[in-house]
């Protein structure tokens, strides 16, 4: 399952560069990560503070596109 995250500030007040964008991202940056790189990226490492913020949590399902239907009137 992949997780929708948003940079926060403290990035740039570290001056620290994330080891999977090999960049530090600007604040509110977003992009998607797995559950074990949101735990650290929440708190659970080194400087013992989160770095982002949790945007949204994507689901498993998948929803089938359908096309719209067209209202047709009978004419008479």
């Amino acid at each position: 399952m992949k997780y929708l995250v948003r940079a926060l500030e403290i990035y740039k007040l570290k001056n620290i560069r994330d080891n999977e964008l090999n960049k530090i991202p600007e604040i509110g940056y977003e992009w998607e990560v797995d559950k074990e790189r949101l735990d650290v990226l929440l708190g659970n490492n080194k400087h013992k503070c989160a770095f982002v913020e949790l945007v949204q949590k994507e689901t498993k399902t998948v929803e089938k596109a359908t096309k719209p239907k067209k209202n047709v009137e009978k004419r008479k």
